[in-house]
């Protein structure tokens, strides 16, 4: 495994252990499985959009990402932008900017 595929992302939001990448997904070191300790876990493509390491790094350290373009609804096929956030539970999400009139 390459060091790009094993990087240090940041530290998990759920159980403060160290967050890596690998070549699908950004995890907690203690996701191991089914009956791991901690399941936090962000995949490098969401909704058709690739997502970088530097934007995880900062989804981590600030609970939120600027504004990111290029999200592919799965209902619609429309394109959207949306903040990825950091929930109160430690889950991922999304955060959406007012809606244009």
């Amino acid at each position: 495994m390459s060091e790009q595929n094993n990087e240090h992302i940041g530290t998990c939001p759920k159980c403060e252990a160290e967050v890596r990448g690998n070549e699908r997904a950004f995890s907690c070191v203690k996701n191991t499985g089914r009956d791991s300790p901690c399941n936090f876990s962000i995949g490098r493509k969401i909704l058709s959009r690739d997502i970088t390491a530097e934007e995880i790094k900062n989804l981590l350290i600030n609970r939120k990402t600027p504004l990111m373009e290029g999200f592919v609804s799965n209902r619609t096929g429309n394109t959207f932008s949306a903040h990825l956030i950091i929930k109160d539970d430690g889950d991922m999400g999304f955060d959406f900017p007012p809606r244009k009139k």
